[in-house]
């Protein structure tokens, strides 16, 4: 069967739940398919148990496209499940790539309705993981495409290269859950004393959408994303002693911003590209695990 990747959310991630533009991009690296007759491992089973589980959750559900029950539900009979490469809790969305393959697999006529539309259902589907969801995650995964979301409209890009940064991700060394984070987040929302924050939160993630789009992003709106994320989601950042020491380093040429849900997973590292080899080199010799986008 067919690959959907895993996503990486560049910018936008908690703030597009009170009103800022969120830009995402496939991460093919990690991907993942539907398979069955399974090997009795652990994780097979695992993952076949979570297909027999979000089979029940979509029955008591409407959608807009037209799910073929009894098909997916032959298939589980047979051993269906997600066989992936894609981390969990990482933030690269394995539960979203999960979902794009059942939808594009187990539903019929999605290609009558709208990106909106398909988002809707998308969101709709992972809120069984998360509670509630954006949709984003399984979106990207679905279309394998850049996505760029608006408060009414979902546009797919074709983004340039950005010539100034180098994109890293490096792994924290913890997973995350992302329910409990959603529901922090919208703690905040409902505080009334942190709304400028809140809205300071999102004119800087819409400047830094606005500069990436342009190829004209700077280091000192990512800077401030950083520093508003760090300041407003303590709990989204989870930064170990090596990956601390390798930020004290790298200030005036490295900033750090969540990857996906935060809380654990993969940390954003935006750097500088005339010091992006110097960076990779220093996390190479500190045994640091990262990947390069």
């Amino acid at each position: 069967m067919k690959s959907f990747s895993a996503k990486i959310i560049l910018f936008g991630e908690y703030s597009i739940l009170n009103g800022s533009k969120a830009l995402a991009i496939p991460f093919p690296a990690f991907s993942g398919r539907l398979l069955a007759q399974h090997t009795k491992n652990e994780s097979s089973q695992a993952s076949a148990n979570s297909i027999k589980d979000i089979f029940t959750y979509l029955k008591n559900q409407q959608f807009e496209a037209i799910p073929n029950f009894e098909t997916l539900q032959q298939q589980i009979t047979q051993g269906l499940y997600f066989d992936s490469n894609i981390p969990e809790g990482y933030g690269l969305g394995s539960s979203g790539a999960l979902v794009a393959a059942v939808y594009s697999t187990f539903f019929n006529g999605f290609e009558e309705l709208s990106t909106k539309q398909i988002k809707t259902d998308l969101a709709r589907m992972e809120s069984f993981f998360h509670g509630t969801s954006s949709g984003i995650d399984p979106l990207v995964s679905f279309l394998n495409a850049q996505v760029l979301v608006k408060q009414e409209s979902v546009e797919t890009l074709q983004i340039a290269p950005c010539t100034e940064f180098k994109l890293v991700l490096i792994d924290t060394g913890q997973k995350a859950a992302t329910q409990g984070l959603v529901q922090y987040y919208k703690n905040l929302i409902n505080d009334k004393s942190q709304s400028y924050n809140l809205e300071q939160l999102k004119q800087t993630t819409n400047r830094c959408i606005a500069g990436y789009l342009q190829n004209k992003l700077l280091f000192d709106d990512i800077k401030k994303l950083s520093e508003l994320q760090q300041q407003l989601l303590k709990p989204m950042f989870v930064l170990n002693t090596p990956l601390l020491e390798a930020m004290n380093r790298f200030k005036d040429d490295v900033s750090l911003k969540l990857c996906g849900s935060g809380g654990g997973g993969f940390v954003s590292a935006w750097v500088r590209k005339s010091k992006s080899q110097e960076f990779i080199d220093y996390l190479n010799h500190h045994m640091l695990t990262y990947h390069q986008v």
